[in-house]
């Protein structure tokens, strides 16, 4: 007996991707699947001032926070209670880049 699931019984009960690395999801209806993974997941991070990745282990609080891409690229910052902010997009030198 095999414990492989069945793939005819298997489904999707809900999609959402991460558009900011440990922040909310944002629920979708379709994704389009990319060699990096899907579209518009986890294309964003945020960073200390030193550079160094943060982290819902680490900050605990940006399990609070919802990122929302917006057209034209970039996204909106949610938190819980807050107004939202838009993002800025920078290299690690603190120059802006395009997202």
């Amino acid at each position: 007996m095999s414990s492989r699931p069945d793939p005819a019984r298997t489904f999707v009960a809900a999609l959402a991707v991460h558009p900011v690395k440990s922040l909310r999801g944002v629920p979708v209806e379709a994704a389009h699947v990319r060699p990096e993974g899907l579209a518009g997941d986890r294309r964003w991070m945020l960073v200390d001032p030193a550079g160094d990745t943060l982290t819902a282990r680490r900050v605990p609080q940006m399990l609070t926070m919802r990122a929302t891409p917006r057209d034209g690229g970039g996204v909106l910052l949610e938190r819980d209670g807050a107004a939202p902010s838009r993002s800025t997009s920078r290299t690690r030198a603190g120059t802006p880049r395009s997202p």
